[in-house]
């Protein structure tokens, strides 16, 4: 696991930092942010911050109904200085199964497989997204399952109102933390 993000200029416009390719640090360890930072001049973005997850469930039998899943993540904070948002949990599809690259930062989807808005998260413990129905379907019994997360103004591709320089952001626990 880990993030993809656009991170080059600090004031790009909606579009460019939304649909832009992928520039931030890949592969990540330890706690890391995602969500969007506004620029300095009105109406231009600095930072947009996705997360990729990657599951081996082929150990699920081919012939199980999966029926209920719950896609859990320890978070260790959360802002909301462009305003309250919700967490989607949609497919990803990146070039390889250990290693993301920047240009992973296009490649996860538009489908909502669950969501949770940032003020029903309580920070310093897992918090879970019910995956709905869509998401049961993505489940691979036979490889890799490819999940990622997205805010809901990226998920939706409509900008909050701005502001400068602020974020709106929740800080999570990847793989490769201690103890995770």
């Amino acid at each position: 696991d880990g993030y993809v993000g656009r991170d080059a200029t600090i004031n790009e416009t909606w579009a460019a930092n939304r649909d832009g390719a992928g520039e931030a640090p890949a592969d990540a360890g330890g706690s890391e942010g995602m969500g969007l930072w506004s620029g300095t001049t009105t109406d231009r973005w600095h930072y947009l911050y996705r997360h990729i997850y990657l599951f081996d469930a082929s150990s699920i039998p081919d012939t199980a109904d999966i029926t209920d899943a719950t896609f859990s993540s320890y978070y260790n904070a959360v802002t909301t200085g462009l305003g309250a948002f919700s967490v989607y949990l949609v497919a990803s599809t990146p070039a390889s199964n250990t290693a993301l690259v920047a240009a992973d930062y296009t490649q996860l989807g538009t489908t909502s497989f669950g969501s949770i808005a940032s003020g029903s998260i309580t920070t310093g413990q897992y918090n879970g997204i019910t995956v709905n129905a869509s998401g049961l379907t993505a489940i691979s019994k036979t490889s890799v399952t490819k999940f990622g997360t997205r805010i809901s103004w990226d998920f939706d591709n409509v900008p909050p109102t701005w502001s400068a320089s602020v974020t709106s952001n929740v800080n999570v626990n990847l793989a490769d933390t201690a103890d995770t």
